[in-house]
C-alpha cells in the first residue's frame, strides 16, 4: 500500500471512529506507531483537523476538514514533513506538534 492509499485508509478510519488510538490504527493498518504519527502531521498538513491527546484517555480526535488551516505552501509543508521524517523521539513529536500548530 502506498502512502497516499494509507493516508485514504487513515481518513476513511477517522471519519469512522472520530476518536480512537495510535494503537489501533496500527492494527488496522498494520504499520508502526511512526508512521501513524507521521500520516496524521501530513494530514494535518493538508487542512485535516486531527488533535493528539498524549496520557491516559489520550488518542486520537478527528475534527473535520478546514481548507483554512492549510496556512503553509504545498513547498513549506513538503520541507517540514520532510525534517520530520528525518527525526526520531522526541525531536519527532517536537516537530509534529509544531505542524500541528501551523496547520
Amino acid at each position: 500500500m502506498s502512502a497516499n492509499e494509507r493516508r485514504d485508509e487513515l481518513k476513511h478510519i477517522l471519519r469512522r471512529d472520530i476518536k480512537t488510538d495510535a494503537a489501533r490504527i496500527q492494527m488496522e493498518l498494520n504499520v508502526s506507531r511512526h508512521t501513524v504519527m507521521r500520516d496524521i502531521t501530513a494530514l494535518t498538513l493538508e487542512g485535516y483537523d486531527i488533535d493528539t491527546l498524549r496520557g491516559h484517555g489520550g488518542g486520537i480526535i478527528y475534527r473535520g476538514f478546514n481548507p483554512c488551516k492549510a496556512i503553509l505552501t504545498k513547498k513549506e509543508r513538503g520541507f517540514l514533513h520532510f525534517l520530520l521524517t528525518s527525526l526520531e523521539g522526541e525531536h519527532a513529536e517536537i516537530m509534529s506538534g509544531i505542524i500541528m500548530k501551523l496547520a
